[in-house]
């Protein structure tokens, strides 16, 4: 009789490697700059939220605007924002995609936990957002039609046959990979070519999260397809460098992978001028001011930073740089008010904070004569009014603001 089987192949083909040497800290370098750069995405959607088009999803208009404003590569964008909407850190709210309670909570979180949660969200998303059809342009972003069933199968294939790659060996691209994932999934393509282009695509979203790094699986890969995402971020940063060389030209330098901690302690208070086998942070007063703006104090910024230390101490430049940001800051106090009132008489105006039917207005003496009300001008005004002060508006130059009634036609 015929044979009617189809050929089957119970081992999977493994993909060919060469001998190359490892660069350890690529993939940490790149998972913390994943989770770095959604930060600073996501930030940015909460001052500025992306508007929806009538169609569905983020335009290449507002994807170029929030590229522009956060420093993140346009293709890096796209993944992780979808990235981010599939972890339900974003998302549609009346036409405009805004941060959830998610990413409070998210950001509350350790940077190893922080990785671990987008690494769960794209091991399962079901979306391609680096891939584009040949001759068409990319479409829209977080769209809420453009789904693709096999978009988590293609990517699990991907990552698992990466994993066959041996310590000590790399591949040169993703085309390695392409008889691994049509083994795995032998009916997803018509044509084997067909799963060239987007094994590629989830190579190039591998390479943006630290999946895979110079051609090779790094311990995330494994932990995915393993089911233990926690254990392979902790062996990640295994190796990780806790000591900083503090430089008189303003410099930190950090030779080998930083560590979570101190990377998030020297980002706080320094930019970053260079990643690598050697990371290099400067400090400036713009840089230390960022500190203080966010509620750290002169002593603890300066104690953390001894702490740190390859030599037990800071140079004095640094001590004296934080010192005189700290004499500096709050010089300036911004406070946030609905308006003011200029009271001729300081007693009225003592007087004013003490009447309880305008406690409503929490009204605060500033300034001798000077009160801040928490409510906008024409409420104030009103609520003064009803309570039988007379007060008068006035505009911003000082002069007064008559408030002319609106013409009424007459009754015939």
């Amino acid at each position: 009789g015929v044979d009617r089987r189809a050929p089957f192949e119970p081992v999977p083909p493994r993909p060919t490697t060469i001998a190359a040497d490892a660069h350890p800290g690529e993939a940490a370098t790149a998972a913390t700059r994943a989770v770095e750069l959604t930060e600073a995405v996501l930030h940015e959607c909460a001052a500025k939220p992306l508007t929806s088009l009538k169609s569905g999803g983020v335009g290449l208009r507002e994807l170029n605007r929030l590229a522009k404003s956060t420093g993140c590569p346009p293709e890096t964008l796209r993944l992780l924002l979808e990235v981010a909407g599939a972890a339900g850190l974003i998302a549609w709210e009346r036409g405009v995609a805004l941060p959830t309670g998610e990413f409070d909570a998210w950001l509350s979180a350790s940077v190893p936990e922080r990785i671990g949660a987008m690494l769960d969200a794209w091991w399962r998303m079901d979306r391609l957002p680096l891939f584009v059809p040949e001759g068409e342009k990319p479409g829209p972003c977080l769209g809420q039609e453009s789904a693709e069933f096999f978009a988590a199968p293609l990517r699990q294939a991907a990552v698992r046959t990466a994993v066959a790659v041996p310590p000590g060996r790399t591949v040169s691209g993703p085309e390695a990979l392409v008889d691994g994932v049509l083994w795995r999934l032998p009916l997803f393509f018509e044509e084997p070519e067909d799963a060239g282009p987007f094994t590629a695509t989830v190579w190039d979203e591998a390479l943006a999260l630290g999946v895979i790094a110079d051609g090779r699986p790094s311990p995330l890969a494994a932990g995915l397809t393993a089911g233990r995402v926690a254990e392979s971020v902790e062996e990640l940063f295994a190796d990780e460098t806790t000591a900083v060389v503090f430089q008189n030209d303003l410099t930190a330098i950090v030779t080998g992978l930083p560590s979570l901690a101190l990377s998030e302690l020297l980002d706080g208070a320094a930019d970053r001028e260079a990643r690598g086998t050697a990371s290099i942070w400067r400090f400036s007063p713009e840089s230390v001011r960022r500190a203080f703006d966010r509620g750290v104090s002169a002593t603890t910024l300066s104690s953390s930073l001894t702490d740190v230390s390859r030599t037990g101490d800071l140079p004095n430049v640094l001590g004296h740089l934080i010192d005189d940001v700290a004499r500096r800051h709050g010089d300036v106090r911004v406070v946030a008010t609905g308006c003011c009132l200029t009271v001729s008489d300081p007693a009225l105006a003592e007087e004013l904070v003490r009447v309880r039917v305008l406690g409503k207005l929490k009204l605060r003496v500033i300034a001798p004569g000077v009160l801040a009300s928490a409510l906008d001008p024409a409420t104030t005004l009103e609520m003064l009014r009803q309570a039988g002060y007379m007060p008068s508006a006035e505009a911003q130059d000082g002069t007064a603001f008559v408030d002319r009634p609106t013409r009424r036609a007459k009754q015939r």
